[in-house]
């Protein structure tokens, strides 16, 4: 069993799934409800909600649509993929 310790207040990932859940727990939906309505299994959905697994760029998309939320999926994907660049490669990228 995978015991990997996230600092929550640090992880795009960890955020993403908090806010994952958060919505979906406030409108009373199940993972297998949100799913259905997502097009994805209720595993992924867990996978995603407790940070096991990163979501993809077309999933912030969907979520985005099924929460009806603008781009915030999409701006903590946004986030989530950048965290894997190297300090300072954004910047010199942008040049």
């Amino acid at each position: 069993m995978d015991e990997t310790v996230i600092d929550e207040m640090s992880s795009p990932a960890v955020r993403f799934g908090q806010e994952l859940a958060r919505l979906r727990e406030a409108r009373g939906w199940s993972q297998v409800g949100l799913g259905k309505r997502m097009g994805y299994s209720n595993t992924l959905i867990s996978y995603i909600e407790r940070a096991k697994r990163p979501p993809t760029k077309n999933f912030a998309v969907k979520a985005g649509r099924v929460f009806e939320t603008g781009g915030t999926f999409y701006e903590l994907w946004c986030r989530h993929a950048k965290e894997g660049l190297l300090e300072g490669f954004e910047e010199f990228a942008d040049e």
